[in-house]
């Protein structure tokens, strides 16, 4: 063995010792902290852990791209003592523990690497020693500790936020990734690079002339043929990445909207990351965006940027042709006949669920739950039922279902077109136009939007929700076209 393998092994081994011996002192000394036992929304088993103590080491975190997150939804420090499985197979009426105070010790830090294709590339975790937490689990027949073990999860890192650093030695390629940027196949894009392309081609073939071989007209030919095929392929990509700018430029909030104002390039730096890295470059908290919901609603802000603005910007993505479907963070799930529901299959999904029926800066409660009649029946809570998180004036319809509960189906199509009332004014300008008079302001914006939305739609998602009310809880049952549910119910507890 050579003298460096050898010095590097000798260190591995004494940090090995270091970390087995700090464990061993973590367990056998130290004061005891205390949290209470409860059951998530989600139906896992967990006990509370103070916020400010997460956030802390998440503050101390010393690495690029760690958020003081471990999940979709609101930040929320516990250690897990039973996964939803678990919990489920003991029964949650058989856990009497519930609400009962649970020693433990905070034992060192670790880095892990999730298993899965899910959004996270990295995790930080503290580890936790509690004998009373493996005694209970032991009580109900599991084994003493979870899988991966009692912890703490304080930050994470999401994949792609650090580009090609963010694989580590020997790491294996995200390949979700890398798929996600390879173009799409975009027909008007494609017609139009080969057409240019094509005609470049007959052009060059045409000044180059005839061969001994190969008569004018066939090099011109030969020459076109292969511009049209270069071109298409030049097309389809620089339509692609066009795409992919708008749909990181555009404040993706429906109608609204100063198309020209967004769509500009701010820096240089800006259009790259919009167009190559693609990556979203809007501001998620200016007063501009921000003013469409709640000012100064710490739910509002916090729902807006990890709910409802990535779930628009999703429906953008697809009515241009450029969203990648992943499972695990798709908002969306396209059903029966082409249209859309809320991804049963997506990792966070109660939270979401519980988001999508807020009004902005609150959650449902048993009000709107225990009366659903006049909830649907009137547009006094705007941002309900989805309405923030995907449709405008959206359509609904009712019906009685199983045990005198209330089924409703919302539906309506998400696009950047004009609505009826700037159809008028869209068509008031071209007659301005005809007649030789200047439009109003703001006709220009709205040719803009129009042309933007015929020329790059390539389908018009149609969100079409099927949902269960029931009084009696009260609550809200998501539900598949099927009529399967999708995630658990919506409470004014959840």
């Amino acid at each position: 063995m050579s003298p460096g393998r050898l010095g590097e092994l000798e260190a591995r081994l004494e940090h090995a010792a270091k970390t087995a011996a700090l464990r061993a002192k973590v367990g056998a000394a130290g004061p005891d902290l205390a949290g209470t036992l409860r059951l998530d929304a989600s139906g896992r088993l967990a006990l509370s852990v103070p916020n400010a103590l997460a956030r802390g080491l998440h503050a101390a975190l010393d690495e690029p791209g760690a958020e003081a997150s471990t999940g979709e939804g609101a930040f929320d420090a516990h250690i897990l003592v039973m996964t939803s499985p678990e919990a489920a197979l003991v029964g949650p009426d058989a856990i009497t523990e519930r609400g009962k105070s649970f020693a433990w010790r905070l034992g060192p830090c670790r880095e892990v690497e999730p298993a899965g294709r899910g959004p996270y590339a990295r995790v930080w975790s503290a580890e936790v020693v509690s004998p009373e937490l493996a005694r209970l689990r032991r009580s109900y027949g599991l084994q003493g500790t979870p899988e991966g073990g009692f912890r703490v999860d304080f930050a994470a890192r999401r994949r792609g936020v650090l580009g090609a650093n963010d694989l580590s030695k020997g790491a294996a390629v995200d390949w979700d990734a890398v798929r996600s940027q390879l173009p799409h196949f975009h027909a008007p894009d494609a017609a139009i690079g080969a057409a240019v392309g094509g005609l470049g081609g007959a052009v060059v073939g045409a000044l180059r002339g005839p061969t001994e071989e190969t008569s004018h007209l066939r090099r011109t030919l030969e020459h076109a043929g292969i511009g049209a095929a270069l071109g298409g392929v030049a097309g389809n990509v620089v339509g692609d990445r066009t795409r992919r700018y708008i749909s990181n430029t555009k404040v993706p909030w429906g109608y609204d909207g100063n198309v020209a104002a967004e769509l500009r390039p701010k820096s240089p730096r800006q259009f790259v990351d919009a167009a190559i890295a693609d990556k979203p470059t809007f501001d998620e908290s200016a007063p501009d965006v921000m003013g469409k919901l709640n000012d100064g609603a710490p739910y509002s802000a916090q729902t807006w940027k990890n709910y409802y603005l990535p779930a628009r910007r999703e429906l953008m993505r697809r009515t241009l042709g450029v969203h990648t479907d992943n499972p695990a963070t798709d908002f969306w799930a396209r059903g029966r006949g082409g249209d859309y529901t809320v991804n049963p299959a997506r990792q966070g999904l109660d939270e979401t669920l519980r988001r999508f029926s807020g009004n902005g800066d609150r959650p449902l409660g048993d009000a709107e739950l225990s009366n659903p009649s006049l909830l649907l029946g009137s547009n006094a809570f705007s941002g309900d039922l989805l309405s923030d998180a995907a449709t405008g004036n959206h359509r609904v319809a009712t019906s009685t279902g199983p045990g005198g509960k209330l089924d409703a189906e919302i539906s309506d199509r998400w696009d950047f077109d004009l609505h009826p009332d700037e159809q008028d004014r869209y068509a008031t300008g071209l007659t301005d136009l005809a007649g030789g008079r200047r439009p109003r302001e703001g006709w220009a914006t709205l040719a803009l939007r129009h042309l933007l939305d015929r020329a790059l739609s390539q389908e018009k998602p149609v969100i079409r929700q099927p949902m269960r009310f029931d009084q009696s809880v009260p609550s809200l049952q998501y539900l598949r076209h099927d009529g399967a549910a999708i995630g658990s119910p919506v409470t004014a507890s959840s």
